[in-house]
């Protein structure tokens, strides 16, 4: 169940990504020339930004991707922990886990 928790919307994100990849390569002409032209004004703008600023962008960006992040290694620290625990036997650790 952990497994399919985790799996299941790194799927669903990586097929979302595909997606939107194939319909802009599915552009012909000034459609194509103007999602370009956004791209180039897009990196220009990035380019433009000091290491802080793309710092702070990334993270906006990103906000949720670091949350869900922050939140699994949390998890997994706690877990780390309680598995070391040599006191209390494993019907224990399974409850506190």
């Amino acid at each position: 169940l952990p497994v399919v928790m985790v799996i299941a919307p790194c799927i669903s994100i990586q097929a979302e990504r595909r997606g939107l990849a194939y319909d802009r390569a599915q552009w012909t002409g000034a459609g194509k020339m103007e999602l370009d032209k956004e791209a180039a004004e897009a990196e220009a703008r990035w380019n433009a930004l000091s290491t802080k600023e793309k710092v702070k962008s990334w993270a906006i960006q990103h906000q949720y991707s670091i949350i869900l992040g922050s939140w699994a290694l949390s998890i997994a620290a706690a877990g780390g922990i309680i598995a070391r625990d040599k006191h209390q036997s494993l019907p224990q650790k399974v409850r506190f886990a």
